[in-house]
Formats: C-alpha cells, sequence, structure tokens
C-alpha cells in the first residue's frame, strides 16, 4: 500500500490519496493494512494523527527481524531500520495498534535466529500478530534453498510465538477493561448478541467485541465500555 501511485506518477502518493479520502463526509473509518516497514514517513504518521477517519492501527509485516534471513527473503530493510520505523510510530502515535505478520522455519533459519526473532517479540509487544510457518512453493527461489526446516520444528517455533503472544495480548486487552470505545456492529451471532470491532482491530484477522443488546443495527459505529477481556477478545455493554 506504500507503493500506491507508483505506477501512475512514479511515485508513491498514498499520503495524498489519504488526504482527499479524508474529506469525504460519509466515510466514517479507514484502514491501512499490509504496510512495508519501508514506507513509513513522518508525513505519513503525522497524517493519521491529524485524522479524525483513518483509523490509529497500522499493520506492519516485517516477516522476520535476523538481517540474514530478511536478506535471504529479498525484504530490502534490516532489522535496525525495523526498529526505527516501529519507534517512530510509538513516538508519533502512542496509542496506536500495531499489527505485524511473522514468518517462521524459512529455508536455514536456526534456532539462535529464531531466539532473536522471539526475544523480538516479547520487547516490541505487538497488539495483534499473526504468525505461519514457511510452506514450500515450487518455483520459488526459496524451495531450492537448503536445508529445509522440519515440519515438526516448524510447528514447534509456530506454537512458541504464538504462546508468547497470546499472553502479550491478554494484558494489552486488561487495559481497555473500564474504558468507553467506539466500535462498529458486524453481525447478528444470537437473538441478544453481536460481534463488533474497534478501530483497533481489522475484520477477520483481529479480535472481536462482544456485545450484549438488542437495540443495535449491523453496520452502527457506537460507542460501548468494555467491561471483559479474554486472550484476544473483549467484552461491552451500550454506554
Amino acid at each position: 500500500i506504500g507503493n500506491y501511485g507508483l505506477d501512475l506518477y512514479e511515485k508513491s502518493k498514498l499520503c495524498e490519496l489519504l488526504f482527499e479520502l479524508d474529506k469525504i463526509d460519509n466515510l466514517s473509518w479507514i484502514r491501512l493494512m499490509y504496510l512495508h516497514p519501508k514506507h513509513i514517513s513522518e508525513k505519513l504518521l503525522e497524517l493519521i494523527v491529524k485524522s479524525e477517519k483513518i483509523c490509529k492501527y497500522l499493520d506492519i509485516p516485517i516477516q522476520h527481524i535476523n538481517d540474514r534471513i530478511l536478506n535471504m527473503m529479498n525484504r530490502k530493510i534490516s532489522k535496525n531500520e525495523i526498529i526505527k520505523k516501529l519507534n517512530l510510530v510509538k513516538e508519533i502515535i502512542p496509542k496506536a495498534a500495531l499489527r505485524t505478520t511473522l514468518l517462521v522455519g524459512f529455508p536455514g533459519e536456526t534456532d539462535e535466529e529464531f531466539q532473536e526473532l522471539l526475544e523480538f517479540v516479547k520487547i516490541q509487544k505487538f497488539s495483534k500478530l499473526g504468525c505461519f510457518s514457511y510452506s514450500k512453493e515450487e518455483g520459488t527461489k526459496a524451495a531450492i534453498l537448503n536445508p529445509q526446516i522440519p515440519e515438526r520444528i516448524k510447528k514447534s517455533r509456530f506454537n512458541t510465538i504464538l504462546k508468547y503472544q497470546q499472553n502479550i495480548s491478554k494484558k494489552i486487552l486488561e487495559k481497555y477493561v473500564g474504558q468507553k470505545l467506539n466500535v462498529i456492529v458486524d453481525k447478528k451471532v444470537e437473538d441478544s448478541v453481536f460481534e463488533c470491532r474497534t478501530e483497533f482491530d481489522a475484520p477477520d484477522i483481529d479480535g472481536i467485541v462482544y456485545l450484549q443488546d438488542t437495540d443495535v443495527n449491523v453496520g452502527d459505529i457506537i460507542e460501548v465500555e468494555i467491561t471483559d477481556s479474554l486472550e484476544y477478545d473483549l467484552i461491552a455493554i451500550l454506554t
């Protein structure tokens, strides 16, 4: 998404696009997904801060943090650069929800390189985190790299990452209890139970706010009070 406009204008026009979208009266939430960390700039972050419509949510898939693995993945960014970009986000938008995606078990990933990634997850404490195990795809450069990581090791690394993230997520969500947040009502799941989302949750991949009430409609953006939290989800009532 950071390269929006490159094919048309030979340079990124993402900020200009967001500036125009921000003017649309009946548009309530704008969410930025799949933003390569290299494309994060002060200009973009300042625009998000000033906007009442752009969600304070950034999906920044980094894949890994070890420099050798990043180079093998052709990510065109280093560990230090990634950390600087994440620190910039936290400095300019301290309350932003940060989501990332990681890949474990890339060919040649050593135990030490995985531990480096795990320590990074512990330190950064991402609001949201998705993790995938490397899957060999015919025709890709990575498919012919050696050594390929055994499935049992990939599964173990995958489970380890998610175990730590579950604890991180639980502690982050506990802080929302007692707060009032705006949510969008996504769907009705029972007679008086609705699934909703805050601006800090993307559809289908992030957490859910369960709201027990009858006087709401799908598509409404309403204020709720958070009454309880789970590992990944929240419980709410209407204010």
